[in-house]
């Protein structure tokens, strides 16, 4: 999907919260979910760094799939809006594609270059990308006097 497909409530949700929860399954089939700053390119594909060192980032080595939650907690309860994405990650390798996540993923972090090769070697982080493959967002209707919060499938 096209983010330029998206209602418009979600753009502005892309563009204000920078922040994902995103869930991996530990080797042992734990789930572990961690707060990570990301960005997304005009496909809705998604771009982070990580220490490769953390646990998700071990987990997405083992098992590339993760879930993704992305909502605006600044607004009154039931007033949110939501996306969830089921996506498929990989770490990147070459000088290209490294710099080309660079120029999407465009936060402090390149702000004071270090002193090896960035996201390569030495580098004790790492810069991944992660390709939806289903798209959800959250909706609500009432039943019997009661709000029922369920989700809503996007193609």
């Amino acid at each position: 999907m096209q983010r330029t497909h998206l209602p418009p409530r979600f753009e502005t949700l892309l563009q204000t919260v920078p922040y994902v929860c995103m869930a991996t399954v530990c080797p042992d089939g734990r789930p572990w979910n961690t707060p990570v700053v990301v960005r997304f390119d005009d496909e809705l594909t998604m771009y982070w760094v990580s220490n490769k060192e953390s646990q998700h980032s071990k987990n997405l080595l083992l098992t590339p799939s993760l879930f993704v939650i992305l909502f605006d907690t600044s607004v009154p309860e039931g007033e949110g809006s939501g996306l969830y994405m089921q996506l498929e990650a990989k770490e990147l390798h070459t000088s290209a594609d490294i710099q080309c996540a660079q120029g999407i993923y465009d936060t402090s972090f390149f702000v004071h270059p270090p002193d090896h090769e960035p996201f390569r070697g030495v580098c004790p982080q790492r810069i991944y990308q992660a390709a939806v493959q289903r798209l959800w967002c959250n909706t609500s209707y009432e039943r019997h006097g009661h709000y029922i919060d369920a989700r809503r499938s996007l193609p």
